[in-house]
C-alpha cells in the first residue's frame, strides 16, 4: 500500500513538472528601450515558474535593476496560467529600430537561450527577494549585443514614435499603450557649474556640434572656456526621435554626439551621429563625475533612465522642472507634482507609446498580443515615469507637435 502511493504521487510530481516544462513557443519583441520597463513588469506579473538570463548585473533586491532594466533578455513561463511554457527573447535597440524590424519585417539579433535554461535552477526568478536569475548576456561599451545571437522577425515590437516620424512604411497596426514623458540630464559637476535649463537654442547647437561653451547655459562670460558636450543615442533611439522633434532639432538630423571615458571622467569620444544602443547603457556613462577642467556633459533620457542615474542632476525643459525625485523628493510626491504638467499640457517633453504588429502571429505570439493590446494600457497607476492614456487630457498628432487641450 505504501510503495502504491509512493507512485502515485510520484507520477503527480512528474505530471506537475512536465506541465510546468511542457514546450510551447517563442515569441520575439523588440523596440523601445524607454518602455521595457513597464512591459516587463507586466509580462512578469502574467508569468509562473519564471526564468531568467539577461545582461544587467543580478540585483536580488529589485528586478527593475536587473532583468527589467536590460537590453538583452531571455525569459519564460506559463503565461497567464496557461500549462505550457513560453519562451521570449528580447532585444530592446530602440523605437526607430523596432518600426524597422516590424513593419520590414526585417530580421533582429536575439540572445541566445542557454543550454541549461530550462532545467537549472539558477535562473529561476522568485516571486520576492532575493529573486535570483543570472546576469548571462554581454554588450559592449556603447550597448551592442556581442554574446552569442541568433537572427529572428520580430513578432511585435514597442516604439516611443509614430511610424511617420521614421522611413519605414510597411504596413502595421498601432496601438497606443502610454504616454512617457523624457527628461534632461547633466552629469555630476554640471548643475552645480549652472547647467540647470534646456531650450530649443541650446539643443539645436548643442547637438548639431557636439558641444558648446558653458556660457550658453549660464550667461556668464567667465565660462567661456568651459566645454559642454552631447551625449546621446544611436538613430535607432525613439528616445532620440523624440528630443529632436521637441526642441526643432529634426528628428532626421546629423547629430555629433560623444561617449564619456573614465570615472571621474577624464575624456570625451567622439561618436559622430552614432550614440547608446540604450537608454540604461548611457544613464551608466551619465553616472560619472565630470569638472570644468575636463569638460561637461548633457544627455537626453527617459524618466526611468533619469532616475537611475545616479548624482545626475535633471534639467528644466523651457524652464519647466519636471521628475524632482533626482532632488530628493520622495517617489509620491514627485508624481503628484509632475504628472499634472503632462496631462494638462505645460510639460511637452513626451511621446506616446505604440505597441506595432504586422496581423501575422502564430501560437504563443497570438495569445501573448492579444493580452497586451487588451489589458496593457490599463494594467499600471499614472506616474512620472509612465502615464496612463485615459488620463491625458491633452494630445498631439505627431511627434514634437504642439500640444491641444481636449
Amino acid at each position: 500500500m505504501k510503495l502504491k502511493n509512493t507512485i502515485v504521487v510520484a507520477g503527480l510530481v512528474c505530471s506537475t513538472l512536465s506541465s510546468a516544462y511542457a514546450t510551447g513557443s517563442n515569441v520575439y519583441i523588440t523596440g523601445s528601450t524607454a518602455f521595457r520597463g513597464a512591459l516587463m513588469a507586466y509580462l512578469r506579473g502574467k508569468l509562473t515558474n519564471t526564468r531568467a538570463v539577461f545582461d544587467k548585473s543580478v540585483d536580488t533586491a529589485n528586478l527593475a535593476n536587473s532583468v527589467d532594466g536590460s537590453s538583452f533578455i531571455v525569459m519564460s513561463g506559463n503565461f497567464n496560467g496557461a500549462s505550457t511554457t513560453t519562451t521570449f527573447f528580447f532585444a530592446f535597440t530602440g523605437s526607430v529600430a523596432g518600426v524597422r524590424d516590424v513593419s520590414g519585417p526585417v530580421n533582429q539579433f536575439f540572445p541566445v537561450k542557454p543550454a541549461d535554461f530550462d532545467t537549472n535552477p539558477a535562473y529561476l526568478l522568485g516571486t520576492a527577494a532575493p529573486y535570483g536569475g543570472v546576469k548571462g548576456t554581454t554588450k559592449d561599451s556603447v550597448g551592442n549585443l556581442t554574446s552569442a545571437s541568433t537572427s529572428n522577425t520580430p513578432d511585435f515590437g514597442f516604439t516611443d514614435v509614430f511610424q511617420a516620424s521614421t522611413v519605414y512604411t510597411g504596413t502595421v497596426t498601432d496601438t497606443k499603450v502610454a504616454v512617457l514623458p523624457f527628461v534632461w540630464i547633466t552629469a555630476p559637476g554640471g548643475a552645480a557649474a549652472g547647467i540647470t535649463n534646456m531650450t530649443p537654442q541650446i539643443a539645436q547647437s548643442l547637438f548639431k556640434t557636439g558641444t558648446l561653451q558653458l556660457a550658453m547655459f549660464t550667461g556668464s562670460a567667465g565660462d567661456a572656456a568651459t566645454t559642454v558636450y552631447a551625449i546621446g543615442r544611436t538613430d535607432d533611439s525613439g528616445t532620440r526621435v523624440t528630443a529632436m522633434a521637441e526642441t526643432g532639432v529634426g528628428v532626421s538630423a546629423g547629430l555629433q554626439q560623444f561617449q564619456p571615458v573614465g570615472n571621474p571622467i577624464t575624456s570625451y569620444t567622439p561618436l559622430g551621429n552614432g550614440g547608446y544602443v540604450s537608454g540604461g547603457d548611457l544613464s551608466t556613462a551619465m553616472k560619472s563625475a565630470t569638472t570644468a577642467a575636463n569638460g561637461l556633459a548633457v544627455a537626453y533620457v527617459s524618466v526611468g533612465d533619469g532616475e537611475s542615474t545616479t548624482g545626475a542632476t535633471t534639467l528644466s525643459h523651457y524652464g519647466v522642472a519636471y521628475s524632482t525625485t533626482l532632488s530628493g523628493t520622495t517617489a509620491a510626491a514627485a508624481d503628484a507634482l509632475d504628472v499634472p504638467l503632462v496631462t494638462h499640457g505645460k510639460y511637452t517633453f513626451w511621446c506616446y507609446e505604440h505597441l506595432l504588429d504586422r496581423g501575422d502571429t502564430a501560437g504563443d505570439a497570438t495569445t501573448v498580443l492579444a493580452n497586451l493590446k487588451a489589458n496593457l494600457a490599463g494594467s499600471f497607476t499614472s506616474s512620472r515615469k509612465t502615464i496612463k492614456l485615459t488620463d491625458m487630457q491633452c494630445e498631439r498628432t505627431t511627434d514634437g507637435d504642439i500640444v491641444n487641450h481636449y
